[in-house]
């Protein structure tokens, strides 16, 4: 690499460290980029990099349960003033003008009831609903290792509903906070739940070899399917309405149309984690032994696989695809049980993966997720946003996908197994193995004292 284009590519003329990503995606994925958007000096094609994992000591689950915690021996660059203080949109007023302090915990509540084994109150998945604009609070759904399932109104903010008007009289003596209803959705453990066309009803799979759809209204039990193994995961997808896939333990995956046809693909290794491409045309499935397949779905295809891809050897938690404003093809980020977040630039078919960087994440036992979280200023500069994860240590670790740089929110005692934002991007929720549930926002330490961001 001539010696101007790699002092630009380090340093840049404008954004600094913040163009990692790009130094590290293919030539081929920025000859496209160039079509998009004129071509800046900086702009520059790397070799992908593959960090070395880092060093973890042995743990076991009891001691993970019980608090003790392992620390990740390698160090990621920490991430600056300018790129944290875009995490988490602005919701708080402070003096009437929107306050834009740092990220804080902002309330906690339990996820269950609470246990004399603590373990069976864990948290092991969390996701917010999709309100109407005219909503006053979101919905947070949280499911537990006891099968039980908990919904939460979480009351929005004015500036979540772009209101300028006054609090009025109801913001006031609103609670920010209320469990709504609890309900023994399984047997056993969730191990994954999700919302699907908004509110109109949940979605939770269990080791108890179903996946059953509620109504989130009243724990309504609107439809059950039978597997014939525990039910890892499954995703709805966008056509047509009512279908889903689901993957269960005997690494199958099965596409389940809404008149109860089904159409089966086999696995080499079983899927733990599933994901809806951004335009509902691929699903893609990470496996137990560190492979993504990608396979065509929607109205009138057979499912099928289109792309197959190792990126290691450890078992692969959790997927989330993250768009790029930029014209970019989407970024893909996994949980990998070898104690890293592997964040992958995909190309724009979503069949294949450069592995950019491994950052270093405590991951040896938990079904750790992430979530992706838009930069609060990402529309207007092109910006990629956040990868928030749970980890093993009881923080969360939060990496610009820009910058590859990491930031930790701590609050958490125990390993943290889920995370999730709400819409908008001003909320961000996480669950740990003792039941704990904590919502983020940005603000000073007054300001989150207060009710309802008022």
């Amino acid at each position: 690499m001539p010696e101007q284009l790699r002092r630009n590519s380090l340093q840049g003329t404008s954004r600094g460290k913040e163009n990692a990503r790009l130094s590290l995606a293919p030539q081929k994925l920025l000859q496209r980029r160039k079509t998009w958007v004129a071509a800046s000096a900086n702009s520059v094609a790397g070799a992908a990099i593959k960090a070395i994992s880092p060093a973890m000591p042995q743990i076991t689950l009891r001691q993970l349960e019980e608090g003790k915690r392992p620390r990740a021996a390698a160090q990621v660059v920490p991430m600056s003033a300018r790129a944290s203080a875009k995490l988490l949109r602005p919701t708080l007023r402070q003096g009437g003008k929107a306050c834009t302090g740092e990220v804080r915990l902002w309330r906690e509540f339990s996820a269950g009831p609470r246990s004399d084994r603590p373990s069976d109150s864990a948290v092991t998945a969390l996701c917010f609903s999709s309100p109407n604009k005219e909503a006053s609070f979101w919905v947070l759904a949280a499911a537990c290792k006891s099968g039980i399932v908990s919904l939460h109104h979480v009351r929005r903010t004015p500036l979540e509903r772009d209101s300028e008007a006054a609090p009025t009289e109801e913001d006031r003596r609103s609670q920010d906070t209320e469990q709504v209803l609890q309900f023994q959705a399984h047997a056993k453990a969730i191990t994954f739940m999700c919302f699907s066309n908004g509110t109109e009803y949940l979605v939770t799979t269990s080791s108890d070899w179903t996946a059953r759809f509620w109504n989130p209204k009243d724990g309504k039990l609107l439809r059950q399917i039978d597997d014939s193994s525990l039910v890892v995961a499954a995703v709805p997808l966008a056509s047509p309405p009512g279908s889903f896939v689901l993957a269960n333990a005997n690494a199958i995956l099965r596409l389940v149309e809404p008149d109860g046809s089904q159409q089966k693909v086999r696995l080499d290794n079983y899927a733990r984690a599933l994901a809806l491409g951004l335009d509902g045309s691929r699903v893609l499935a990470a496996t137990s032994r560190g492979w993504i397949h990608a396979l065509a779905v929607g109205s009138g295809t057979a499912l099928q696989i289109v792309g197959s891809q190792s990126i290691g050897q450890a078992a692969l938690t959790s997927l989330t695809i993250a768009p790029c404003p930029d014209g970019m093809p989407p970024m893909v980020a996994v949980n990998s049980m070898d104690g890293t977040v592997c964040i992958l630039q995909s190309n724009a078919n979503l069949t294949n993966f450069t592995v950019l960087r491994r950052l270093p994440n405590p991951h040896r036992l938990l079904p750790l997720r992430c979530c992706h979280v838009a930069s609060s200023v990402g529309n207007v500069t092109g910006e990629a946003g956040f990868i928030a994860s749970g980890s093993e240590d009881g923080n969360i670790r939060v990496f610009e996908l820009d910058s590859l740089t990491e930031q930790k929110l701590i609050a958490h005692d125990v390993p943290v197994v889920d995370v999730a934002v709400a819409p908008g991007g001003g909320l961000l929720a996480s669950g740990d193995v003792h039941g704990r549930i904590i919502l983020w926002r940005r603000g000073s330490r007054s300001t989150v004292a207060m009710p309802n961001g008022i």
